[in-house]
C-alpha cells in the first residue's frame, strides 16, 4: 500500500501496544467475533460499488475541506459563464447526474473532484467558485478553481480564453478573504492548513499547445517544453505554500495519446495511441514527480505528494473488460472520435449505455470509468499509517464516533465529579496505558471506545466531552459522552452518584451546538446523521440496582423490571434520532453474572456464574434486539443495529485457554474478588502480567480482552447462492420449458427502474439483501445472465431456480434445474475463476466466501402434500429424511469443491402462504398447520445436520439459520412491523396468483405494496423480505467464524 494521503497528512504517528497475545489467540478472536465487523457493516448501509471503503485520515489528523485546481477533468462549472468554446453546460452533458443537469462538468455524471470529497467523507460534490450561490458552509469544506482548457504553460489557457492557473490563484486569495470575513483569521488558517489541495494539469498543454495547434514547437523541442511546464508548475505550487496551504496531491499527466481524439489526430489511420503524445507525458512525469520531492525538502511542513494517474488510466484503457468496460477507443457521445465541448451536443447521437465505455466524449472518461479509477487510486496511495480495521462498504464515510454508556466505554468523565465513587482517574489503572497515565478509564489501559475510534481509523482515542481542554478537532471526529456507573434505570445514576442518560443527552445537544459553531448547520447535520452512535448499557442496571441494593425487588419482578428498562433505553433511542443520530449500535449487557465481583457476591462458595444475573442479561438482550429490529423499520432512514457481546464474552470465559488467558474467575487488581474502582488501588498488589487474566479489576476487563472482543480485519469477498424462488434473480428467465418465471410485469415494478427481472417479487430478494447488508454489493447477479462479467463472479452470483428442491423429483416436475445442476454451474463458475484470477486466488475466494443453500419449501408443499407419487411412497417423517440426505450430500459436494462457511436457510411456515391458506386452511383461510408442522420437523433435521458437518468436515462452519420463527412473528404481528396485510398478496386478488396467474391484466393488484407481507399468493414483498433478511443475517452471522 502506498502513502499518498499519510504523507500528505501525517507528521508522525506512532501507537503503543499495551500486550502482547499469540497469533492463534488474534486468529480465533477475529473468526469468532466477526459478527461484530458485520454487525457495523448493517448499521452502516450498503452500496453496489465494489471497493474497500473511504480513504482514511491517519488518528488525530483532520480534512476540513478539499479545494482543487487544474483543467476541465476536475472542472465542476467554473467555464459556464465564460466567452469560450471550452463548456459543457447543455446535453447531452450531465445525462447521469443526480437530476439529469449539465452543471458544467466534462463527463455525463460525477468528475474525480466529486468522487475524491466523496471518498474522503467530506462532501458529495465540489462547486464551482464561481457559483453565485455559494453558501459559507461550501466554502469551508472546499471549492473548485478548476477551468476546462487550462495549463501549466500560461500560453494554454490564453488560446481558449479560459482561467488561467494565475487567474485561479487570485480567485484563491479572494476565497481566503471570505473565509476570514465569515469564519475568522484563526479558523481560516486552520482550513488552509488541513485542507488537501489538487493540482490536475499539463494534459491540454501536451496535447493542444504542443502537438495540436503547435504553438510553441518553434520555441522549444519536448524535452524543453516539459522543463518549461515543470517550472511553472513548481511556481504555482510555492505560491499556493506562501498562501497557507501544505497539503498538496498533484496528479500526473495520464497517457493523453490513447484519449479517442488524440487516437484520431495523431494515431495514423487505425488510430492507435499517439506515442510522441505518451512519451511526452511520460517526460513530464518523471520531472514532476521529481520536482515535488525536491519541494517537500525545502518547503517546512509541507506534504507534497506526486500522484500517478498515467499508469492506471493506460491500464483501463489496455485491458477495459476487466473493469467491467468494453470500450475504450471512442467516446459515448456522437462518433466518439472527435466530438467534445460544443462538439458534442443534444443533436448528437450518443451511445445506450455509457457505463460500457472508457470515455464520454473524445477527451474525457465517463463517471463509470471514473468511479473506477479514483476509490483504488486514493487507497494505493491513502491508507492511513494505522489502518482500519473495518473494511466499510463502498462509498460509506464515518465522520465522527460518538459514545454513550457506562464505565465498560467512560473515557474519564468522571474525574471531577467528587460525589461519586465510580472513578478510576489513579494507580494502578492505566498502567498500561500509554505513558502508565491513570486517565479515568476503568482498566489497565485502553476500553473499548478506543478501539473503536481506532477501527474505524478516525484517531487513536475517544476523549472525555467532560475534558476541558477539548480542541475544535476533537469534537468534529466524536466524543465520549459515558459515564461510569449509569443506566437506563434513571435510579441507577442517583445511586451511583453519576450523571444520568438524560443528562449524557443533554451533553449532546450541547455538542451539536458547538459543531454548529464550528463547522455550520449543514455540516453538522451530515457530522450526526452519519457518524457512528454506539450505546453501552444496562449492566449497572441488573448488577446493582435490582440485584445487589434490590432498590426495585419491591417494585418490580424480573420480567417487569426488563420492560421497565426497555421502555427507558427505546425512548432514549428515539431521542437520539429526533437530534440526528441515523447509525446508532446498541451493544447487549454480556454474562455480568461471570464478573469476578458478581462470582463473589451471587455465585455461592464456589464462586460459580450467578445464573440469575445471567439469565436476566439474556432476557434483556432478547428484548433489546427485537426493539432494535422494530425501530430500525418504523424510524426512517435509521438503522438501529444490535450487537451482542453476550455470547462472545462468555465465550472467553468459558474458553480461555482458547484465547491464550489463564485467570478468568478474578482480576488482575488486588485479590480480584472484589476490587473495583477506589478499592482497586496503589495500595494493592496486582498482578505483573495482565495478559494472563481476562479482567483487571472484579468487574471490568483488561484492555487485551476488550481488544479481542473488537474486530480484526475479517471480509466476506463473495456470496455464492442456490436454492429456489425465494432467492432466484433471474435463471428461470432463460429456461424455455418452465412456467416458473417471474419476467414481466408486476413482477419488479419495485425495483430500480420498474424492472421484472425474474425476481419473484416486487423488487429486491434475499440474495440482493445478504450482499447488501454484508456492503459486498446492492445485487447478486443470475449466474445465467447473460450480461454476467467476470469481475461479478469475484463478489459472487446466484445459481438458485425457481421451483427446485432438495428432492429432484421436484425440479422434474417443474422443469427447473435441480440442485445438482446449479452444483454443475458453481464447478462452472470456478474454472471461469481460476482462468481470470489465477487457482490460488480463486481458492482463497471460495474458502472465505459465505454459501447459502435455501429450499425445500417446493418439495412439502408441491412435491409431498399435491402432487400424489411421494405422500404415497413415504410419511412425512421417512419424507424429511429423504430431504435430510439430498441436503446433507449437497453441503459434503460444496466443501469438497472447497466452500467453508455455509449457511442453510430454513424453511419459513409455508402453511401461511395465502396460497397455502386458500388449498388447505379451510374456510377461514387459516394457516395449515400440517404443513407448518413438516417445515418445523424438517428445520430441526437440517440444524442437528449443520451441528453434525460442522463438528465433522475440517474447518467447516455450517450454520443453520432460522428464518421459520422470525417469519412466522412478522406474520402473527403485522403492526408490530408496519403491515395492513397478512393473508393474502398483493398481486390479483391475492389467493391464488403466482408466477404466469400474476400478471399485467391481473385485477385488484395494490397499489402499495409496503403495508402487504406477501406480493404474491406465495413469495414476500421486497419490505418483508428486507426485515426477515436482517433478522436472520443479524442473528446468525456470528457463527460462521
Amino acid at each position: 500500500m502506498g502513502s499518498l494521503f499519510v504523507e500528505i497528512l501525517s507528521s508522525s504517528y506512532s501507537s503503543s501496544s499495551s500486550s502482547s497475545s499469540s497469533s492463534g489467540a488474534l486468529m480465533s478472536s477475529s473468526k469468532k467475533l466477526l459478527i461484530f465487523v458485520c454487525s457495523l457493516a448493517l448499521v452502516l448501509g450498503h452500496y453496489p460499488r465494489i471497493t474497500e471503503g473511504r480513504v482514511r485520515i491517519p488518528p488525530g489528523k483532520s480534512l476540513p475541506a478539499v479545494i482543487i485546481f487544474g483543467d476541465s477533468i476536475m472542472d465542476t462549472g467554473n467555464n459556464n459563464n465564460l466567452k469560450s468554446v471550452i463548456k459543457c453546460n447543455f446535453p447531452p452533458y450531465g445525462q447521469n447526474f443526480p437530476g439529469k443537469v449539465p452543471t458544467g462538468r466534462f463527463g455525463n455524471g460525477k468528475v474525480p473532484s466529486d468522487f475524491i470529497a466523496q471518498e474522503l467523507g467530506v462532501k458529495e460534490f465540489v462547486p464551482p467558485y464561481a457559483d453565485t450561490s455559494l453558501t459559507p458552509e461550501d466554502l469551508s469544506t472546499g471549492v473548485c478553481f478548476a477551468s476546462g482548457g487550462t495549463g501549466y504553460d500560461p500560453q494554454t489557457p490564453e488560446l481558449v480564453s479560459v482561467i488561467s492557473l494565475s487567474d485561479q490563484l487570485n480567485s484563491f486569495k479572494e476565497y481566503i478573504g471570505k473565509l476570514k470575513a465569515n469564519f475568522g483569521e484563526e479558523r481560516t488558517n486552520f482550513i488552509l492548513a488541513n485542507s488537501l489541495f489538487l493540482v490536475v494539469a499539463g494534459s491540454d498543454d501536451i496535447a493542444n499547445t504542443y502537438f495540436t495547434i503547435g504553438i510553441r514547437k518553434a520555441e522549444y523541442d519536448v524535452p524543453a517544453y516539459t522543463d518549461l511546464m515543470v517550472n511553472y508548475a513548481t511556481n504555482f505550487l510555492q505560491d499556493l505554500y506562501a498562501l497557507g496551504a501544505r497539503r498538496f496531491g498533484v496528479f500526473s499527466a495520464p497517457p493523453i495519446g490513447c484519449v479517442p481524439s488524440q487516437r484520431t489526430l495523431g494515431g495514423g489511420i487505425q488510430r492507435q495511441c499517439a506515442e510522441d503524445y505518451n512519451e511526452a507525458a511520460k517526460l513530464f512525469n518523471s520531472k514532476l514527480s521529481a520536482n515535488m520531492k525536491s519541494l517537500n525538502s525545502k518547503l517546512p511542513d509541507s506534504r507534497m505528494v506526486y500522484i500517478d494517474v498515467y499508469t492506471p488510466i493506460l491500464d483501463i484503457i489496455l485491458y477495459p473488460t476487466k473493469y467491467g468496460l468494453k470500450v475504450a477507443n471512442k467516446g459515448c457521445c456522437g462518433t466518439g472520435v472527435l466530438e467534445v465541448a460544443i462538439l458534442c451536443t443534444k443533436l448528437s447521437p450518443t451511445c445506450e449505455n455509457p457505463g460500457d465505455h472508457v470515455f464520454w466524449d473524445s477527451y474525457h472518461p465517463t463517471e463509470q470509468a471514473y468511479s473506477v479509477l479514483i476509490p483504488p487510486l486514493l487507497q494505493k496511495y491513502g491508507l492511513a499509517m494505522k489502518p482500519m480495521k473495518l473494511k466499510l462498504p463502498a462509498n460509506v464515510s464515518v465522520p465522527a464516533v460518538i459514545v454513550f454508556g457506562d464505565s465498560i466505554v467512560d473515557t474519564g468523565n468522571n474525574n471531577n465529579n467528587m460525589k461519586t465513587f465510580a472513578r478510576c482517574n489513579f494507580l494502578p489503572y492505566g498502567r498500561d496505558f500509554e505513558g502508565g497515565l491513570p486517565t479515568g478509564r476503568f482498566s489497565n489501559g485502553k476500553v473499548p471506545a478506543d478501539l473503536l475510534v481506532e477501527a474505524f481509523g478516525i484517531k487513536e482515542l475517544l476523549p472525555p466531552y467532560m475534558d476541558g481542554s477539548l480542541e475544535p478537532i476533537d469534537l468534529l471526529t466524536g466524543v465520549n459522552l459515558a459515564a461510569g456507573g449509569v443506566g437506563y434505570d434513571p435510579l441507577t445514576s442517583k445511586i451511583a452518584a453519576v450523571e444520568s442518560l438524560s443528562d449524557q443527552l443533554e451533553q449532546f445537544k450541547g455538542y451539536i451546538e458547538k459543531l454548529k459553531g464550528i463547522v455550520g448547520e449543514t455540516r453538522t447535520n451530515f457530522i450526526i446523521s452519519n457518524s457512528m452512535i454506539f450505546v453501552v448499557i444496562g449492566s449497572n442496571d441488573i448488577s446493582n440496582t435490582y440485584f445487589l441494593i434490590g432498590a426495585r425487588k419491591m417494585q418490580f419482578d424480573l420480567p417487569s423490571y426488563i420492560d421497565f428498562i426497555l421502555n427507558h433505553a427505546s425512548e432514549f433511542f428515539k431521542e437520539l434520532y429526533r437530534l440526528g443520530a441515523r447509525r446508532i449500535a446498541v451493544l447487549g449487557v454480556p454474562a455480568i453474572g461471570c464478573v469476578p465481583s458478581q462470582r463473589t457476591i451471587g455465585g455461592g462458595v464456589g464462586r460459580d456464574c450467578d445464573e440469575n444475573q445471567n439469565q436476566a442479561a439474556e432476557l434483556f438482550n432478547s428484548k433489546l434486539s427485537a426493539e432494535m429490529n422494530h425501530l430500525r423499520y418504523t424510524l426512517p432512514n435509521s438503522k438501529f443495529t444490535y450487537m451482542d457481546v453476550y455470547n462472545p464474552l462468555q465465550d472467553i470465559i468459558k474458553n480461555p485457554n482458547k484465547y491464550g488467558f489463564e485467570v478468568v474467575d478474578k482480576g488482575c487488581c488486588g485479590t480480584g474478588l472484589l476490587e473495583v474502582t477506589k478499592l482497586c488501588n496503589q495500595y494493592h498488589q496486582t498482578c505483573t502480567d495482565s495478559s494472563k487474566y481476562v479482567f483487571w479489576d472484579s468487574y471490568h476487563p483488561t484492555e487485551r480482552a476488550y481488544m479481542i472482543v473488537l474486530p480484526e480485519n475479517v471480509t466476506v469477498p463473495a456470496v455464492f447462492m442456490f436454492g429456489d424462488s425465494i432467492v432466484d434473480t433471474g435463471n428461470n428467465n432463460n429456461l424455455p420449458r418452465t412456467f416458473l418465471k417471474s419476467n414481466f410485469p408486476p413482477y419488479g415494478r419495485d425495483f430500480l427502474g420498474g424492472v421484472p427481472t425474474g425476481r419473484f417479487c416486487n423488487g429486491k430478494v434475499p440474495s440482493d439483501f445478504v450482499v447488501e447488508e454484508l456492503g459486498i454489493k446492492e445485487y447478486l447477479p443470475a449466474y445465467l445472465d447473460p450480461d454476467l462479467q467476470e469481475t461479478d463472479l469475484l463478489t459472487g452470483v446466484n445459481f438458485a431456480s425457481s421451483g427446485s428442491g432438495f428432492d429432484p423429483l421436484t425440479s422434474i416436475v417443474m422443469q427447473v434445474m435441480p440442485l445438482s445442476e446449479q452444483l454443475d454451474m458453481f464447478k462452472e463458475c470456478i474454472e471461469r475463476l481460476n482462468k481470470f484470477v489465477g487457482e490460488e486466488k480463486a481458492n482463497n475466494i471460495i474458502s472465505n466466501s459465505l454459501f447459502m443453500l435455501e429450499s425445500g419449501s417446493d418439495d412439502l408443499v408441491n412435491t409431498y402434500y399435491h402432487t400424489p407419487t411421494r405422500f404415497f411412497q413415504y410419511d412425512i417423517h421417512a419424507y424429511t429424511d429423504l430431504l435430510l440426505r439430498e441436503a446433507s450430500s449437497f453441503v459434503q459436494k460444496l466443501y469438497e469443491l472447497g466452500a467453508r462457511r455455509i449457511g442453510i436457510i430454513g424453511l419459513p411456515p409455508v402453511g401461511c402462504v395465502p396460497s397455502q391458506r386458500t388449498l388447505a386452511g379451510g374456510k377461514e383461510r387459516r394457516c395449515a398447520d400440517k404443513y407448518n408442522k413438516a417445515a418445523e420437523l424438517l428445520n430441526t433435521k437440517l440444524s442437528a445436520m449443520a451441528d453434525f458437518q460442522t463438528s465433522n468436515l475440517t474447518d467447516a462452519r455450517v450454520v443453520y439459520m432460522d428464518a421459520y420463527y422470525p417469519f412466522l412473528d412478522i406474520i402473527q404481528h403485522i403492526d408490530k412491523y408496519g403491515f395492513e396485510v397478512v393473508n393474502k398478496g398483493c398481486c390479483g386478488t391475492g389467493m391464488l396468483e403466482v408466477t404466469i396467474l400474476c400478471n399485467k391484466w391481473s385485477p385488484k393488484t395494490c397499489t402499495n405494496a409496503s403495508t402487504y407481507v406477501f406480493w404474491d399468493s406465495y413469495h414476500p414483498t421486497e419490505r418483508a423480505y428486507q426485515i426477515l433478511s436482517h433478522q436472520v443475517l443479524q442473528n446468525t452471522i456470528h457463527s460462521f467464524f
